[in-house]
């Protein structure tokens, strides 16, 4: 895998942590759990594809990050 897919993931891991500790801290404590699991899993799944896969895991999680991040996980229709 070339040196510029290993930096990009890097850095996108890093700011997929970073909005994580960022929900913990705002004490979005239900969002950031969820975001976090979603992480696990998705790194797990895509991680047996080798480092290709593993490289569109931890986009497809930053994704997911934002799109938590914008439109929060509810419990019955309140925002948890």
């Amino acid at each position: 895998m070339p040196l510029s897919a290993l930096s990009i993931m890097g850095v996108v891991t890093f700011a997929n942590f970073i909005l994580i500790y960022i929900k913990f801290k705002c004490k979005r404590i239900a969002d950031a759990t969820l975001d976090l699991c979603i992480f696990g899993a998705i790194c797990i799944i895509f991680s047996y594809a080798g480092q290709a896969g593993l490289f569109v895991g931890m986009i497809a999680s930053f994704l997911v990050s934002i799109f938590l991040w914008f439109s929060p996980p509810t419990k019955g229709g309140v925002r948890a």
